[in-house]
């Protein structure tokens, strides 16, 4: 079941009305009225909302790791080249990821995720990527299909900078279509954002079309536990396997990722 709030705001009555209907479903199933359902939320309004308060409070981490955000000069927007390197050179095994679901589902609304978006250009270059491969096979006629729609959900922790996340997407419209070959139709595309860790169920089953991770799985869902202050000091205070880190303390960080990436998988 998917529900839209339409120009949601902030605040307290944000959240009161997806509880409103939260609890009524709940009672519905309760009483035998209805069937067993997932529910997906998508709360909507204009760029200039305040979305960082506003998933903030939808998911409080206790240890919430996420980029530096802003428009600080160390920033992670303008220190992430390293990323963006990685995006360009992954790009043709994306494209061919890109055909091959369209081609074998044909669906008239692809949904596309990307788990760690981030801030900054390189959120909306994976995006560019996947819209201007869909329109390349759609004007060759390789999908063989009606045309196709895309619906972005863009993921990361609630402490993102999704405020110039979303702030960018107009700009981005505008240049994705000045850019565009002519004579290319670009497919209807919708970008929402999606807070919330990858390592907790974020969609309701087999509703994604198209997930996509770059440069994020390497973190891990928490500490290691049995990591004390003692164990932080062996490895020079590092959160990572550095080159002196000790045998020790590697099994550790290697037992801590089998389970998340077990659980990611699961998930």
């Amino acid at each position: 079941m998917v529900v839209a709030d339409l120009d949601c705001s902030v605040g307290i009555n944000t959240l009161l009305f997806v509880s409103m209907v939260i609890s009524t479903v709940a009672d519905a199933q309760h009483h035998n009225e209805l069937g067993c359902h997932s529910m997906e939320f998508q709360l909507n309004d204009l760029p200039r909302n305040d979305f960082n308060r506003l998933f903030y409070s939808l998911q409080q981490l206790e240890h919430d790791f996420h980029m530096a955000i802003g428009e600080a000069e160390d920033n992670y927007a303008n220190n992430s080249r390293l990323q963006r390197k990685a995006l360009l050179k992954t790009k043709p095994v994306l494209d061919k990821a890109v055909r091959q679901v369209c081609m074998a589902l044909h669906p008239r609304a692809m949904i596309v995720a990307d788990l760690g978006c981030s801030v900054g250009a390189n959120t909306l270059l994976f995006v560019s990527n996947v819209i201007n491969t869909v329109a390349d096979a759609q004007h060759h006629d390789e999908l063989r299909c009606h045309p196709m729609e895309l619906q972005f959900f863009l993921n990361d922790l609630s402490g993102n900078d999704f405020n110039q996340v979303f702030k960018s997407v107009k700009q981005f419209t505008k240049s994705i279509a000045a850019s565009h070959p002519k004579g290319v139709a670009l497919p209807p595309f919708y970008i929402s954002g999606l807070p919330g860790s990858y390592y907790t169920r974020l969609f309701p089953c087999q509703s994604v079309h198209l997930f996509h991770s770059s440069y994020c799985l390497h973190w891990r869902s928490q500490m290691i536990k049995d990591m004390d202050e003692k164990m932080s000091d062996i490895n020079g205070g590092n959160i990572y396997i550095a080159k002196s880190t000790p045998p020790s303390v590697v099994k550790m960080f290697q037992d801590q990722f089998q389970k998340d990436m077990s659980l990611f998988l699961k998930l």
